[in-house]
Formats: structure tokens, C-alpha cells, sequence
């Protein structure tokens, strides 16, 4: 005879199973989307998931951690409990916190030890401390990459888990404590806030320097913000999302981008922004410098504009201390490699260096003009150099300007030009040096075809 009440109790606690649910329910049901799944049936010892925000990827560590404490996973094979498993948040008492309510979220009924307690202030404790203890023996304890070094070291355990970027220091001395025993590591996080190269350069090698990784065997996924990947919200809900993010932010956290600006990092350049045909239907021109503080430290742009998009055409870089004079023949060499005659350069901008503070009073932009005019055998210059404003936050507004029309895909640099392609990767706001050279003078130009074009951007902010 079928026992009724015995099925509904069983149905009954299903229901309240929030990781069984993740497990077997589908997406949009409880269950796992398609990057959460991946993650999941990797094999490697070594995983990382990279993501956007609010699409899944606590969710999905703080599963493995359960998988790991209960030794039941899913999709591989996993050490028998009692296990013991660090959760390495950037900061410990906010990271804790948070990841405690994930894990909250999908705890299985009735796995908890009687001395585990959980608050939503606090997050999980056992017995006053960071960490959470199950019937069966197994410990979960928070750590923090923000903490002292030596709070990582002489432990052995059996998984670590991460939870946003730690700094790499911290990450190394946790990675040693499973290396022994080449237990797993599973970590999710958006590379924003923190800088993310060192840990691309460890998993995935340098692409400006072509060095390969430090370690292989890094399994790496990437779950973009979807409809597709968040089937719990509407499309209106991610659209809105998705707009309310800057130009320096966006590629990250939409995308799980390593590229973007993190907290010293200022500009969203990326591979999408590099081109290598030469485009068509340029309906103007423009000529950016920056003069620098030495003589013959100038810097040179040759910009080209389609209505739509900027292109970085071509650069002329000073090796030596070259006059004005001299630098105008360069320039016009630069040009004539382009099939442009200098009439036809429609704008230009140079900074307010000056030969004044010398007491020559006149500035290197007039210098340059004569040295055009004497080069053509001109009375007159074919162009006149205008002066950028240079007043308060305006280099903050142009590296915005930049960002915004790197990511709708606006700004585009030729292949050519390595030296920009660098700054727009690395420069970090440094009011000094060869790459705040390079941005000025691209930037002093750009302003002029690209700020009609953005005003009414939905990424730009001033």
C-alpha cells in the first residue's frame, strides 16, 4: 500500500532543499544557469569563474563549498568528510558576511552543527568564531586577504575557496596551503575594484609581452550578464543594469572582462578598440601634441574621424632634442605617408608649453606653425594649433571621454601605435611620465570630434 504521508514528507523536504533545488530544478527554477553549470562539471583542480555582477557566481562557489563540506559533489569526485575548507573573502567581516548569506540561501535541512549559528549581521559562527561546523565533522572558516600574511600560513586543507580578488600576496600564501595535498581550488570574482593582471598573467600569460602563464592547468570560465545567464530577471531588469554601469566599469561587470579600470587603472581600452585596415570614408582630420616638459620630448597624433568613429591613424614620437623646425618635418613626412596634405588637417591641439618660461616669449605651438610655414614655403601655416583647456579635472574628463567611447566602440587605435595602445591598458592617472605624455596628446585632440558625439551617451559621466 503507498504511504501517502510518507511522499508528501519527502516532497516537503525537497522543497526546503535549496542546493538538491540547484542541482536538479531547472534555470529559472532554482537551478543553475549554463556558466554556473560549466563551472560545476569541470574536472580541473583548479577553477575560477569570472563574472559580472549578480548573475550567479557566489551562488556557485558557496555551492561547491557545500559539496565540498558534505563530500557529495555532483559531477566529480570529492574527499570523504570530515573535510576542512577556507573561504578567502577581500575583506572579512563584509565578505564573511556576504558569503554567509549565500550559503545560507542553498543550506541543506538539518546538516548544521547545534553550535553553528547564523545571523544576518555577522554571517555563520561557531562558538564565537568566522566559520561554520556540520554534524559530520567538517569546518568551513573564513579567512581574509586583507589580514596578516602569517594568519594564512602552517595549516594544511582540503579546498579553498575565494571570493573576490585578494591581493596576490595573500592569494599565494592560501595557494600553498592546499598545494600539498593538490587539493582544489574553486574562486569567483569580478575583476573590478582591484587590480586583476597579476592574477591574468598567472592563469592566462601577458598579452602585451606575449609571456606565457605561470600555471597551466587553470580551468577559466566566464558567465556574461544575460537573459541567458540570469533567467530569474527580465530583460528590462538587465538592460537597466547594464546602463547604470560607467564606461570604466562596464566591460567587467557585464561581461567578466579582465580589461576595464579597476581602482588605478582609468581607462576601458580593450582588443575590440585595436584596428588594423586602414578605414574608409574619413571625413576629417586632426593633429594632437604634447610638447613635453623637455625639448625634443614631443609627442604627436594624427587622428581621423568618419562621423561616427575616431581612429588613431599614426604617431610621431621625438628620439632626440629636435627643434620645433625639425619637428615640423617629421610630421609632414608622417603625413605624406597617409597621402594628406596639410591643409586638409581640419583641427589641432598642443598644450600651452611655452618658450616663454625661457623668456622668448612665444610658445612652442607658434614655433611649430613657423617650422610648417618655412617647410611648405608658405608666408602663412596651413593649420593654426589651438590650445586645450588644461583647468581643474579636465585630464579626469578626458580619460572619462575615452573610456565612454571605448566601450560603445567609438575610439579605435591602429596597431601600429604600441606606445598608446600601452597607455590606454596601463596608465594608472600618474601626473608624470611617458604614458601621461601619450594620453594628453591623443586626448587633447579626441575631445574635439568625440564630445559632440557622446553627449548623449548613456556611459559618460562628467
Amino acid at each position: 500500500m503507498i504511504n501517502l504521508s510518507t511522499i508528501k514528507r519527502a516532497g516537503e523536504l525537497y522543497s526546503s532543499d535549496h542546493l538538491a533545488r540547484y542541482v536538479k530544478e531547472a534555470p529559472g527554477q532554482g537551478g543553475m544557469s549554463p556558466g554556473q553549470l560549466a563551472f560545476h562539471q569541470s574536472q580541473q583542480t583548479l577553477r575560477i569563474l569570472i563574472a559580472g555582477n549578480q548573475v550567479g557566481k557566489t551562488r556557485a562557489v558557496a555551492a561547491e563549498c557545500w559539496f565540498a563540506a558534505l563530500g557529495a559533489h555532483p559531477y566529480r569526485q570529492t574527499e570523504p568528510p570530515p573535510t576542512t575548507g577556507w573561504i578567502l573573502c577581500a575583506n572579512l567581516k563584509a565578505g564573511w558576511r556576504n558569503m554567509s548569506a549565500k550559503l545560507k540561501e542553498i543550506e541543506p535541512p538539518g546538516v548544521l552543527h547545534p553550535h553553528t549559528i547564523y545571523d544576518s549581521a555577522r554571517g555563520y559562527t561557531y562558538r564565537g568564531s568566522k566559520m561554520l561546523r556540520l554534524n559530520n565533522g567538517s569546518v568551513l572558516i573564513g579567512k581574509s586577504g586583507s589580514q596578516e600574511m602569517m594568519a594564512l600560513a602552517g595549516a594544511t586543507i582540503d579546498y579553498l575557496a575565494i571570493d573576490e580578488l585578494p591581493k596576490r600576496g595573500h592569494f599565494g600564501e592560501a595557494r600553498s596551503r592546499v598545494a600539498v595535498n593538490n587539493a582544489p581550488i574553486f574562486m569567483g570574482f569580478t575583476p573590478i575594484g582591484r587590480p586583476a593582471e597579476w592574477l591574468r598573467d598567472w592563469v592566462e600569460g601577458n598579452p602585451d609581452t606575449g609571456e606565457p602563464a605561470l600555471e597551466r592547468e587553470w580551468d577559466i570560465h566566464r558567465i556574461k550578464l544575460s537573459a541567458q545567464n540570469c533567467p530569474h530577471r527580465t530583460p528590462d531588469s538587465i538592460e537597466k543594469q547594464v546602463r547604470s554601469y560607467g564606461p570604466w566599469e562596464r566591460a567587467q561587470r557585464v561581461d567578466g572582462a579582465w580589461s576595464g579600470v579597476t581602482v588605478d587603472r582609468w581607462i576601458s581600452f580593450t582588443e575590440d578598440n585595436v584596428f588594423t585596415d586602414i578605414p574608409t570614408g574619413i571625413q576629417k582630420l586632426g593633429l594632437g601634441w604634447d610638447h613635453g616638459e623637455q625639448p625634443g620630448s614631443s609627442v604627436c597624433y594624427l587622428v581621423g574621424w568618419d562621423g561616427v568613429r575616431l581612429y588613431v591613424l599614426d604617431k610621431y614620437v621625438s628620439q632626440e632634442r629636435n627643434t620645433p623646425a625639425e619637428e615640423a618635418r617629421h610630421i609632414l613626412r608622417m603625413l605624406k605617408s597617409w597621402n594628406v596634405e596639410p591643409w586638409q588637417i581640419d583641427e589641432a591641439r598642443g598644450d600651452s608649453n611655452s618658450a616663454g618660461r625661457m623668456g622668448l616669449g612665444f610658445s612652442v605651438n607658434q614655433l611649430l606653425e613657423r617650422g610648417f610655414a618655412k617647410a611648405l614655403g608658405s608666408a602663412r601655416p596651413p593649420f593654426t594649433i589651438h590650445v586645450p583647456y588644461k583647468g581643474p579635472g579636465s585630464i579626469r574628463a578626458r580619460a572619462r571621454m575615452l573610456s565612454s567611447a571605448c566601450v560603445e566602440g567609438t575610439f579605435m587605435v591602429h596597431e601600429g601605435c604600441g606606445e598608446l595602445i600601452s597607455t590606454l591598458r596601463h596608465w594608472r592617472g600618474e601626473s608624470t611620465g611617458d604614458l601621461k605624455h601619450h594620453f594628453d596628446a591623443v586626448g587633447y585632440i579626441a575631445e574635439c570630434f568625440l564630445t559632440e558625439s557622446l553627449e548623449g551617451s548613456t556611459f559618460l559621466i562628467i
